[in-house]
């Protein structure tokens, strides 16, 4: 359970998120209003999936969105290098 302080603490850290670069990645257009830490996206459901769960990771588990950002763009790397070789 996250305390009210801390949550208003990290949602200010979704200010720092990478839209452009969670677009691409999922896909989706991704807004973010630094006002009050609204995140809104538009896009395919898997695309919105991965959003939310960034988020989620952000506010929820306390990470970092940059690292956290750096870590799916390794997965998504792995994942290609894995179908190139058709091993999936």
């Amino acid at each position: 359970m996250v305390l009210q302080d801390d949550y208003l603490e990290r949602k200010k850290r979704l200010v720092a998120i990478p839209e452009k670069e969670l677009g691409q990645f999922t896909g989706c257009e991704v807004y973010v209003r630094p006002r009050n830490g609204l995140v809104a996206a538009i896009g395919p459901v898997e695309g919105l999936k991965v959003v939310r769960k960034f988020v989620t990771d952000c506010i929820v588990e306390n990470a970092d969105p940059l690292s956290l950002m750096s870590q799916y763009k390794f997965v998504l790397e792995v994942c290609e290098c894995f179908y190139r070789l058709n091993i999936c």
